[in-house]
């Protein structure tokens, strides 16, 4: 939760500690993950930005909106389309939800790559039999035509990252045994 920018108090909530203990919590995680805090506040900046217009590209390009709108002094107020926000609060106000932003730029392109890879596969004949999340199960009639999916699959949207994609094969009779 931290890392889509859970704030102290639901962390304090959701862990049953006090203010200060979430707090510690917080300040230790962001001491170890440096760059994630920075992170998450120039995906808030660009979904700020006028050209972006509130919205932020997955990976292969669909769009994310934010187009909710809160007082300045966010958290005591519903947030509201920008006509209704602007009618009930005047001009101080910014978009709503932006400390999403991050989970949704990484969530909706985790399943642009795996939507991209289904698509390879089925094109390339394979039995696609259930997809649950980042997972593919697949029939397959030996473990050469395994890694030819997997290869697929770690090829899918290669030209769009800067990392490699890495792919875990488990193999079985059925769902449920394969390892």
């Amino acid at each position: 939760g931290l890392m889509y920018g859970m704030g102290k108090t639901k962390l304090a909530h959701e862990l049953d500690l006090d203010l200060e203990e979430a707090t510690q919590i917080i300040d230790k995680f962001h001491q170890q993950v440096p760059f994630l805090k920075g992170t998450i506040e120039r995906v808030m900046r660009h979904i700020d930005k006028p050209l972006s217009k509130g919205a932020i590209r997955t990976l292969l390009g669909r769009k994310c909106r934010f187009d909710l709108w809160e007082p300045i002094n966010w958290g005591i107020h519903k947030a509201l389309p920008h006509v209704e926000a602007l009618a009930e609060h005047g001009p101080r106000i910014k978009r709503a939800y932006t400390y999403k932003g991050l989970n949704r730029l990484i969530q909706g392109s985790a399943a642009d790559q795996t939507k991209a890879a289904m698509i390879a596969l089925h094109k390339a004949g394979f039995n696609l039999l259930l997809q649950i999340h980042d997972e593919i199960a697949l029939s397959v009639k030996n473990r050469d035509e395994a890694q030819e999916a997997s290869k697929i699959m770690n090829e899918a949207v290669k030209d769009k990252l800067t990392v490699p994609v890495k792919t875990d094969i488990e193999i079985g009779q059925s769902w449920g045994n394969a390892s």
